[in-house]
């Protein structure tokens, strides 16, 4: 998000004369880190949940055996996890946003090459897009399938908004393994790997990979 400043304020003097009390050139912009301000907030929403996971028994799908994992099963520890995967998905889309604005235009396809692209396609498609037109071998990136499903489950939270109600569970209902912990960790890693590779195939220098992203910066 870029703001850039050319405004001038008055007021009058005493004498009647006015004076400019504050005033940005045209020459001086800033940039607004969203990508940064979400991944922030994101990770100190997760750093509240694991305080407050529970170990919990659930069958597994496949196998039909009882397994043990790290759950959310208050409100408390529901909405650190529901903040956090929705904080990271709003981190993606800005970082892919960013990648897409500072991607070189002809390795692009044709029809992208065009201001609405942006607007147009999904975080998906864009994820997809810019790692293809940068070479990358999509079989070879096992942390793509975790963006996915990062990004399905931030649907399903803030788009479709599934009932989630279950009565009389045993063990841990379907929705608190969405937010199993190692589930958790395999979203933040795989985010973590995109901006890493990107934010230097690009040469983006956002500070993400190293934990120095600054929330604003001067153009």
């Amino acid at each position: 998000m870029l703001m850039m400043m050319g405004l001038v304020l008055w007021d009058e003097r005493a004498d009647g004369k006015q004076r400019s009390w504050w005033r940005y050139d045209l020459t001086y912009g800033i940039r607004v880190n969203v990508e940064a301000i979400f991944l922030d907030s994101a990770d100190q929403e997760w750093e509240q949940a694991k305080r407050h996971l529970s170990s919990g028994e659930y069958v597994d799908e496949e196998s039909g055996e009882l397994r043990n994992a790290r759950l959310p099963d208050s409100r408390e520890s529901f909405g650190y996890s529901i903040r956090a995967v929705v904080g990271w998905a709003i981190c993606l889309e800005a970082f892919m946003n960013l990648a897409w604005n500072n991607s070189e235009e002809e390795r692009l396809p044709e029809k992208y090459r065009h201001e609405s692209a942006l607007k147009e396609l999904r975080t998906k498609d864009k994820i997809r897009t810019i790692l293809k037109a940068y070479d990358y071998d999509l079989g070879q990136l096992t942390w793509l399938d975790d963006l996915y499903k990062l990004i399905k489950l931030r649907n399903r939270i803030v788009h479709f908004k599934d009932e989630v109600a279950y009565v009389g569970y045993e063990f841990a209902p379907p929705f608190s393994l969405e937010f199993e912990e190692s589930r958790m960790i395999s979203f933040r890693n795989a985010l973590g790997e995109i901006i890493a590779s990107l934010d230097s195939r690009l040469n983006l220098k956002t500070g993400l990979p190293d934990g120095k992203a600054e929330w604003v910066t001067e153009l």
